[in-house]
């Protein structure tokens, strides 16, 4: 009698783990259906570059320029990067769309990234732009992008450390969070940074930049003096 309650009872606990819905007598009992797998995101590849995608710098050049103007995200990428791998034969024929009044704006500032991937070659350029160039849009592009040059330099600290004191908080601001960008090499811009956080009379927006970048330029230092 033993054995058959027992025997019953691991049948009961049995049909208890089917994944059928509960039915009432003569019905037919159903499955449930199974959940779908969550779906899983892959990011997407680098962006490659063939070595012949184009015959010369001149016409990567004009074929940045005219699919900036276009709005042709993957051609303008497609010229900035095969125009990094020329190094810096590129640096002077980039720096010219970017100075010539009549380039549209966004061939200006796709021209001043494609620089800034040549890296420090580049520097100088990008420092003349940042500091003279007559439209306020294409210098602030040029302020950030400077930042991506690595390794930086102490000439590039030095520039931004001296937008710090420009009369447009939105310059100061952009060169504030360019050093936080290059990091530690930026050490030497940590007193004027902890100077701005801890003045206030700065508005808040730019004393919250500094407290970031500080963080990333000297991380381990006390700032609140």
């Amino acid at each position: 009698m033993r054995n058959a309650c027992a025997i019953g009872l691991l049948l009961l606990l049995l049909a208890g783990c089917d994944d059928t819905e509960a039915t009432r007598p003569g019905q037919t009992p159903r499955k449930t259906a199974a959940k779908p797998a969550a779906k899983r995101v892959v990011a997407p590849p680098p962006p490659q570059v063939a070595a012949d995608a184009f015959p010369d710098i001149p016409t990567a050049v004009a074929a940045l320029a005219q699919r900036s103007a276009d709005k042709d995200l993957v051609g303008w990428r497609e010229a900035s990067d095969w125009l990094a791998l020329q190094g810096p034969p590129a640096v002077a024929p980039l720096q010219t769309v970017v100075d010539d009044s009549q380039s549209d704006i966004r061939a200006q500032i796709n021209a001043i990234y494609a620089l800034s991937q040549i890296g420090p070659p580049a520097a100088p350029a990008l420092l003349q732009i940042l500091s003279s160039h007559p439209t306020k849009k294409v210098r602030l592009n040029a302020i950030d992008k400077v930042a991506l040059i690595d390794p930086s330099s102490a000439a590039i600290v030095k520039a931004l450390v001296g937008l710090l004191d420009h009369q447009d908080d939105e310059f100061r601001r952009t060169a504030v969070n360019a050093l936080g960008v290059i990091g530690e090499p930026a050490g030497a811009s940590a007193d004027r940074l902890v100077a701005i956080l801890n003045n206030p009379k700065e508005n808040d927006s730019l004393r919250g930049a500094a407290k970031v970048a500080l963080k990333k330029v000297n991380p381990r230092h006390t700032f609140l003096d």
